[in-house]
């Protein structure tokens, strides 16, 4: 019971702190507004309205694809496309721990890897380096 207490806090303030982002993100298109009663006349003007409505369309886009990865998204059309990561955590999880096991940490791939690097090779020029650097130049 604490648990979901913490939890529902948790996604609550979550949803707060997306919708001041929404909110702040909104006042790009004050620019516009104020573009087309004809105060903002200049280019540097039209071009600042043009980038901050690209931001908050961008900040909007980027606010309900992150919402979709993690939590159902009430929309009839694109309800089965959302809460992904949820939906298929064990799948994730499972693909990774093979992608590291086989594919990165595999012991034909450490031997491969091991078999191009040579450690004497690298003494040897650090030690050639450190010698050049101790003769005095004259």
């Amino acid at each position: 019971m604490a648990h979901d207490v913490g939890v529902a806090r948790t996604e609550r303030s979550a949803r707060l702190l997306a919708m001041r982002r929404f909110f702040a993100r909104s006042w790009g298109l004050l620019p516009s507004r104020l573009q087309w009663q004809g105060w903002l006349a200049g280019t540097v003007w039209i071009i600042l309205a043009r980038s901050l409505e690209a931001a908050t369309v961008g900040g909007a886009a980027d606010l309900f694809a992150v919402r979709a990865l993690f939590h159902e998204v009430p929309l009839p059309l694109i309800r089965r496309h959302t809460n992904i990561i949820v939906a298929n955590r064990m799948r994730i999880v499972s693909g990774i721990v093979d992608m590291v096991q086989n594919r990165w940490l595999s012991p034909s791939v450490i031997r491969e890897h091991l078999s191009h690097s040579s450690a004497s090779r690298w003494v040897l020029e650090y030690l050639s380096m450190s010698q050049s650097r101790k003769q005095p130049s004259r």
